[in-house]
């Protein structure tokens, strides 16, 4: 065979493995073919891919953990704390716990860590931390995730919760504690229907919006006068009441909005130091007959409660 028959030969060969390199990828390689294999007619060399690695899948940590009784915020109040309650409970020891709340950008705004080294955690532990109180209007994430001694980590708790305009307030900023419901003492024979907010001269706001229907000095008996005192309408025959004022800013019959200040703590009428008697009762129509509103007791208060925002 000549050496033209030859090359025609190894053309049609190398036609032939292009075709099949087509039809089946990897089963030839046109970089095993140079140009001095073509002239010389030497023998080509086919090369397969290696065969593909698989990667070793990583066991599974079957950590188990257990959340019992917990009650995390879903919608709160602005202003409004939350009390977070519930254990958790793992199988090998927690070395740390650490809750955060985080904005809608996955920021976080508060955290807490708490070394453990314990099968079991009370979530009250990180609440305090956590000041659900100081949150704005707006969208949040409550997160809590656990690590044990040798630095795994899993997440237990990751839930949304939003943060809404309040439609109640405490009537003094930061207040401080007095008496309380039924505070047992002799002053009010253990029937003290409301709360007692030290300090005077302090702004009082108007724990709701409504209408103010009554701003004077409370005609009661010595042993049971209010002084100057304020009762609010909330609607839904709810109303406020706000006692032993030095002070009066509003009068009967003015709207008022939620936050307003209406009047200033003092000790008017039968009171023992500065503060503000605070209570919300429930009634018909005002009708200036200061008695005929059924006292709320402490249970039935729904927006909120007061004795958890009063400092003790």
């Amino acid at each position: 065979m000549g050496i033209q028959d030859k090359k025609k030969v190894l053309s049609y060969f190398v036609l032939a493995a292009v075709l099949m390199s087509v039809l089946t990828p990897g089963f030839f390689s046109l970089a095993d073919v140079n140009d001095q294999d073509v002239a010389t007619g030497s023998s080509v060399s086919v090369s397969t891919a290696p065969p593909k690695q698989t990667a070793t899948p990583k066991p599974t940590d079957n950590w188990n953990i257990k959340l019992k009784k917990v009650s995390h915020p879903t919608r709160i109040s602005q202003g409004s704390g939350f009390d977070i309650k519930g254990t958790v409970i793992s199988a090998r020891k927690i070395r740390y716990v650490e809750a955060q709340i985080k904005d809608e950008k996955g920021k976080s705004v508060y955290s807490k860590k708490v070394k453990v080294n314990k099968k079991k955690f009370d979530l009250k532990k990180v609440d305090n931390a956590l000041k659900f109180s100081k949150l704005n209007k707006g969208k949040y994430v409550y997160d809590v995730t656990v690590s044990d001694q040798n630095k795994n980590s899993k997440g237990i708790i990751d839930d949304d919760f939003s943060v809404k305009k309040p439609t109640w307030i405490v009537p003094i900023e930061n207040p401080r504690w007095g008496d309380g419901w039924h505070c047992h003492c002799g002053t009010h024979r253990g029937r003290h229907y409301g709360w007692d907010i030290s300090g005077g001269g302090l702004n009082i706001k108007a724990a709701s919006s409504g209408t103010v229907v009554y701003a004077k000095y409370h005609g009661g008996s010595s042993l049971g006068s209010f002084g100057k005192l304020m009762v609010i309408y909330h609607g839904n025959g709810i109303y406020s009441y706000y006692a032993h004022c030095s002070k009066l800013k509003v009068k009967t019959g003015q709207k008022v909005t939620v936050g307003d200040i209406i009047g200033k703590t003092g000790s008017s009428g039968m009171a023992f130091g500065a503060h503000l008697h605070f209570e919300l009762r429930k009634g018909p129509e005002f009708n200036g007959v200061y008695n005929s509103y059924k006292l709320i007791d402490k249970y039935t208060y729904k927006q909120f409660n007061p004795a958890k925002k009063i400092k003790r």
